[in-house]
């Protein structure tokens, strides 16, 4: 975090600026952080990876690794000639945190942890004996 707790959140947005490297390909020397063995695979670990970002009530945006497969990096969210690596609809579903964007304008201000304003203080969750980190 960037604010310790008791702070109050600061008026410039916060975003991770590149996160995730899930590696789907059948080529075994392909470039991730981890890998996944099947589309399906692949998208449960992408969609667990998403719960997590869009509950950061902090972030006002992220950008994932890579769009797309090059070279030996195999962790886009498309393979190199653009294919999709699991269907788009539920990649969309799993980007935006389960919202649908037929009509964004009717979206602003729905996202389940919206963003702190400047005098909302932060508070850190507890840690529980049950979470393994």
């Amino acid at each position: 975090m960037l604010v310790l707790e008791g702070d109050t959140a600061h008026e410039q947005p916060v975003i991770i600026t590149e996160f995730g490297g899930i590696t789907l390909s059948k080529e075994r020397s392909a470039w991730g952080y981890s890998r996944a063995e099947t589309s399906r695979d692949f998208e449960a670990k992408y969609t667990q990876l998403l719960r997590v970002v869009n509950a950061l009530g902090l972030l006002a945006g992220f950008c994932y690794t890579q769009f797309a497969d090059t070279y030996q990096e195999a962790n886009g969210l498309l393979y190199a000639d653009r294919t999709p690596k699991f269907p788009l609809e539920r990649m969309a579903w799993a980007t935006t945190g389960g919202l649908v964007l037929d009509d964004p304008d009717a979206a602003l201000g729905s996202h389940p942890h919206p963003p702190l304003t400047p005098e909302e203080p932060v508070t850190v969750p507890a840690s529980s004996d049950d979470d393994p980190h």
